[in-house]
């Protein structure tokens, strides 16, 4: 975030919208007082209603920025609860989570329709610990195998499912990127690696003039 905060002072935006797809609240309030003194007018958080839950409609005050939340899945097309384009489109370990390859390639593809500029980040499916499960190279373990981990075991941040199908399709939709592509989804910007121990540990895509590449 603070890359994001120093990218959006570097190129040099007053006023700016900001959509932020799959956001929640507890971000922004952890985050939002990084941002540059008048770099951002409004914040429009859209997420699933489940997700959104009661803040649905609301807007809030949050680090002297409004922010406001709106029910949606980027997937079902246009939302007339949002703007047509914002200054920039923000995403932060959201497209990981969308779908199957399809899905996550109309994601993109919304999120370039939305956004002026883009700020997409995601874990790096190189990485060998797995960030949701924290299970060794857990994202390229076959389908059957993630499931059952899934199914019988509360691992890292994730739920547990005990369901078996519940547990396949959701292990199915946490579907990690290599670099190679993730930078086909986002051919128009550059991409920047986060490394750990010089492995990469997450990628961001941007065309913001500041941000790193």
């Amino acid at each position: 975030m603070r890359r994001f905060a120093d990218a959006l002072s570097a190129a040099g935006l007053r006023g700016a919208r900001i959509l932020d797809a799959g956001g929640t609240r507890a971000f922004w309030e952890e985050w939002a007082r990084l941002l540059p003194p008048g770099a951002v007018s409004r914040i429009d958080v859209v997420n699933l209603p489940g997700q959104v839950r009661d803040l649905a409609g609301r807007t809030l005050e949050i680090g002297g920025v409004p922010v406001r939340f709106v029910a949606a899945n980027l997937l079902d097309g246009p939302c007339p609860a949002l703007d047509a384009r914002y200054d920039v489109a923000h995403c932060v370990s959201v497209i990981e989570h969308v779908g199957d390859a399809a899905a996550q390639r109309a994601f993109a593809d919304a999120l370039r329709r939305l956004g002026d500029r883009l700020w997409v980040q995601t874990p790096a499916k190189e990485f060998p610990l797995e960030a949701h499960f924290r299970l060794p190279f857990f994202a390229w373990w076959p389908l059957p195998l993630r499931a059952f981990f899934n199914w019988r075991f509360r691992l890292g941040v994730m739920p547990r499912h005990r369901s078996w199908p519940e547990a396949v399709a959701f292990c199915r939709s946490t579907r990690l990127l290599t670099r190679r592509a993730f930078a086909r989804l986002f051919p128009s910007c550059s991409l920047w690696t986060e490394r750990v121990l010089l492995l990469p540990k997450c990628y961001v895509v941007s065309d913001l003039e500041g941000a790193p590449s």
